[in-house]
């Protein structure tokens, strides 16, 4: 009688040369990474990443984090790295976590870029829980002013743009700043720089629907404003500056979506130098702001 065949069975693929103990490629990958936890720069920065994936929102820069120290936001830690030389403010922003109750925390530079994802942190960090957006009805409500003024991002993409946004917004007295939830930048770190802080007291509100929102506006009287290079006026002369206006500001390169063209009641434009194609929608987002608030002072409705 024939002896049975033994069946072939599989021991999966072959494990690569640096992770099979028994080869050279093993003791060198063990070397570099020995090598990589000895080098105490590699060392922080990796402790930096690890406290990065824990943290709920990290803010960054010294007008930010001193902004964010002044309103009621709930901020956990403060970092300063480790042999920074320090200025006012940042004597200032020690001073208030003192009074807060914040821990203080020196770290290596490499942990605090790291950390910031960002070399332009200047030496300061602020853990805080994560940005708490405002409700359209709640702002609605609590308006004093009887000609508000709203800004409206429509898709923009850059956390930067829309921080520069806010600042804008807050510099020239708008009621508040209103994004979609969906496809558009949030404030996050880099939109708390940018902004130097007006995140922490300014309007920031997120709707899950920018279009109805929109609509909601209109019905109680706004008129909407999108802001386009081929505007049928300028911005600050539509003749809407007198009634409550919501300003729209587009995606960056594509502009104002199809849909949102639909509810607005005109579009604007700045009048710029032919060899310019265009300007930046942060840019542009406050000048529009700037001519709607000459435009009610001249008419006497803006002290």
């Amino acid at each position: 009688m024939a002896p049975k065949r033994r069946s072939l069975r599989g021991k999966g693929p072959t494990p690569k040369a640096e992770d099979r103990t028994w080869h050279k490629a093993y003791r060198d990958k063990s070397l570099r990474e020995k090598r990589k936890a000895a080098n105490p720069y590699l060392a922080a920065k990796k402790r930096g990443e690890a406290r990065r994936k824990e943290a709920e929102e990290i803010i960054i820069g010294r007008n930010a984090c001193l902004e964010a120290l002044k309103t009621s936001m709930e901020a956990k830690r403060l970092f300063l790295a480790r042999g920074m030389q320090k200025d006012e403010r940042v004597e200032e922003i020690c001073s208030l976590a003192s009074k807060k109750g914040i821990p203080v925390f020196e770290k290596e530079r490499g942990e605090i870029e790291s950390m910031a994802r960002n070399k332009a942190h200047q030496g300061v960090l602020l853990e805080v829980k994560a940005y708490e957006y405002k409700d359209l009805d709640s702002v609605l409500e609590g308006l004093s002013n009887p000609i508000p003024l709203f800004v409206a991002a429509d898709g923009l993409t850059d956390p930067q743009n829309l921080g520069a946004i806010i600042r804008s917004a807050a510099a020239f007295g708008s009621e508040g700043v209103i994004i979609p939830h969906r496809r558009n930048a949030c404030v996050n770190a880099a939109c708390w720089k940018a902004s130097a802080g007006a995140c922490a007291f300014m309007n920031v509100i997120r709707v899950e629907n920018l279009n109805l929102a929109l609509e909601k506006l209109k019905k109680l009287g706004y008129a909407v404003i999108g802001l386009d290079g081929d505007g049928e006026r300028e911005v600050g002369k539509t003749g809407f500056e007198s009634d409550p206006l919501v300003l729209v500001a587009g995606c960056e390169g594509k502009g104002i979506s199809r849909l949102t063209r639909t509810k607005c009641d005109m579009e604007a434009k700045i009048p710029i130098e032919e060899k310019m194609e265009s300007l930046n929608v942060s840019a542009a987002t406050a000048i529009a702001l700037f001519a709607t608030v000459e435009a009610r002072r001249a008419s006497g409705l803006k002290d």
